[in-house]
């Protein structure tokens, strides 16, 4: 059982590079993302037949942060059980507490990370917020975004299909390391975007004073709560993003302040750059590989 295991956590380190070899994927997540990560998995295409099971984040750029994967020969409970518990060990996540993971996989999360707030893909929930994993979505769509971007790597051997996956992380590192150095002290640009075009609906909205910083924002038969000192608004959005909804932007554009100076740090081109801070190391071809007796 033991000798199993340690052939398991070897083929691990192969597969994903993040518990040995890749120590800046894990330190850059720890680091520069939110703490928010997506459970997925895909069947291999090649020759060599089995699954790959992906787990992947969101950086404060809100574009996918691959954080670890595995190849397994089928997706049942024990080979996500054996996934988690190494994410477990390797980034902290303790009983799950002030983490949220979505995924399918309910019973191998909660039996795990029994204080984790789960989210199934199948399932909408009203609130998923809590400070550092900002996420209004409702689906797992980072993970399939990955599950498209290495859809030709799942159709070659598996230790080609690795190396692919490795030179992969090693490319986006750097030239992900190189964009945040150009943005400047600032939200990053998609967070930028997303709150430029809360900008063009805030026409339609009619802000109400009620003290220095509490509005009530009107919008046809809809009236909603803002409060820009607790930075909450009772359409909840603003709670759930972290950068803002039309009620909050309305009412911060009412006093003429910048709107940007209230979106969390989360979001900002600091935050980007500590996530891509670190490089994955350059490594020999396969014909310079030790032997071992896996």
């Amino acid at each position: 059982m033991g000798q199993c295991r340690r052939a398991k956590k070897y083929a691990l380190n192969l597969v994903e590079g993040i518990l040995v070899e890749h120590y800046g994927v894990k330190q850059g997540w720890i680091e520069g993302c939110r703490r928010i990560i997506g459970l997925d998995g895909c069947f291999l295409k090649g020759v060599c037949k089995g699954e790959l099971l992906c787990a992947i984040g969101r950086d404060a750029n809100d574009k996918i942060y691959p954080i670890a994967w595995e190849v397994i020969s089928v997706e049942n409970k024990q080979n996500w059980k054996w996934l988690l518990e190494l994410l477990i060990d390797d980034i902290n996540l303790n009983l799950g507490n002030g983490f949220s993971l979505m995924s399918d996989q309910h019973k191998a999360v909660k039996e795990l990370l029994p204080y984790v707030e789960h989210r199934c893909p199948s399932i909408s929930h009203g609130n998923f917020f809590q400070a550092g994993r900002y996420c209004d979505a409702v689906e797992n769509g980072f993970s399939e975004s990955f599950n498209v971007v290495i859809v030709d790597a799942k159709k070659k051997p598996i230790i080609t299909m690795l190396e692919e996956l490795r030179l992969y992380m090693m490319d986006r590192m750097y030239n992900m390391k190189l964009k945040g150095q150009q943005w400047g002290n600032h939200i990053c640009p998609e967070i930028r975007d997303k709150v430029n075009l809360l900008k063009k609906m805030q026409r339609h909205y009619h802000v109400l004073p009620s003290g220095l910083n509490q509005f009530e924002v009107r919008r046809v038969a809809d009236a909603y709560e803002v409060d820009l000192e607790r930075k909450t608004c009772s359409c909840r959005l603003w709670q759930l993003n972290g950068y803002r909804c039309a009620d909050s932007v309305a009412s911060i554009s009412y006093l003429n302040r910048d709107v940007e100076a209230y979106v969390d740090n989360m979001f900002s081109t600091t935050t980007f750059r500590k996530a891509y801070n670190y490089i994955i190391a350059p490594m020999n071809g396969s014909d310079m590989w030790p032997e071992t007796n896996y």
